[in-house]
């Protein structure tokens, strides 16, 4: 791989060192900037409690996933993936009252599910590696609208140590007690987004994104045919983006350490472009051999820095885009 870098981008790759919580932190904040360093990252886990036990069930049968996707100032949202079902998302927020868990559920089409965004927000202050969160009034309303009884009584919790451990609680005074716990220590494969958050609009550029890469390092021939055969949010027409297209994605200072904004994250250091050095020829071009057209342009988002790679090595990964409105797009 052949970097290419200017003086600029030198200065913002020194400067966007992630800065820490400092020691006058609540517990909450401390308890929020804990995920910062995972943020983009999945992570598999396993239920370690299940009381009293329900038996064989998807939870303990399945691949369990957490992925930590979205890393906001006041917000941060985590999808957890039991086997290929996708309806479940944590949702994390700083609110005037205090830290509020609300758990998102979809179905597969995107719609709501008739129980989704219950949860409740912390009463107590807690600490910076555990909060719990007592179900709230509107969720004991919805509990006992759809008939869950057993649910008025839910107090959820979650604990973390970074660099080690993940846990989501779910404890009910009957004694029911569910624990799952994740290995943060060894991530795994970023999954595909959560139902109903496979696409991001950009207005401003009129494009609309992938919300997620493939998932790892691919060669380039192979980002450009997942992007062809991808069938995503009724479109079959994606393609790999334009290093242009591609800059307008990367912040500097953006949580978690990849420089790429909301609600992206890449799992790794690079995307490929649809570009090669046919298109954009190189200011050094000492590596051609005579083809510069198995050389492919990618950016690396640690810096903002343009890099070209021959088409046979895994040297990045493929996040999608395409044109709204774009004719016989759609399918059923």
């Amino acid at each position: 791989m052949r970097i290419t870098q200017s003086l600029s981008g030198l200065l913002i790759l020194a400067c966007s060192i992630p800065a820490t919580a400092g020691d006058s932190a609540s517990p909450a904040d401390a308890f929020m900037a804990a995920f910062e360093p995972h943020c983009g990252q999945a992570y598999e886990g396993r239920v370690v409690v299940d009381e009293p036990s329900e038996g064989d069930n998807a939870f303990t049968t399945s691949t369990l996933v957490m992925h930590v996707a979205e890393c906001g100032e006041q917000e941060i949202r985590i999808p957890f993936f039991v086997g290929d079902d996708r309806s479940r998302t944590w949702v994390l927020t700083q609110t005037p009252d205090g830290l509020r868990l609300k758990h998102d559920h979809r179905h597969e089409d995107g719609s709501e599910d008739a129980v989704t965004w219950y949860g409740g927000t912390a009463t107590e202050s807690g600490t910076a590696t555990r909060q719990a969160f007592p179900v709230d009034a509107e969720s004991v309303a919805m509990f006992e609208r759809e008939g869950l009884v057993a649910s008025v009584n839910n107090v959820w919790a979650m604990e973390i140590e970074p660099g080690q451990r993940f846990m989501y609680e779910l404890s009910r005074p009957s004694g029911r007690l569910f624990q799952v716990e994740f290995d943060l220590s060894e991530p795994v494969a970023t999954p595909p987004p959560p139902w109903g958050a496979e696409t991001v609009a950009d207005p401003s550029q009129q494009l609309v994104w992938a919300a997620a890469t493939n998932g790892e390092d691919i060669k380039w021939r192979e980002a450009v045919d997942y992007c062809a055969d991808l069938e995503l949010a009724g479109h079959d027409d994606w393609r790999l983006p334009s290093l242009a297209e591609l800059e307008t994605l990367h912040q500097a200072d953006a949580r978690g350490g990849e420089s790429i904004r909301s609600p992206f994250a890449i799992g790794g250091c690079c995307l490929w472009s649809n570009e090669s050095l046919v298109d954009r020829p190189a200011e050094d071009g000492d590596e051609i051999g005579g083809s510069p057209d198995r050389y492919q342009w990618g950016l690396m988002f640690d810096g903002k820095l343009h890099y070209y790679a021959v088409d046979i090595f895994d040297d990045g990964r493929a996040l999608c885009v395409r044109e709204p409105g774009s004719p016989g797009a759609a399918h059923q």
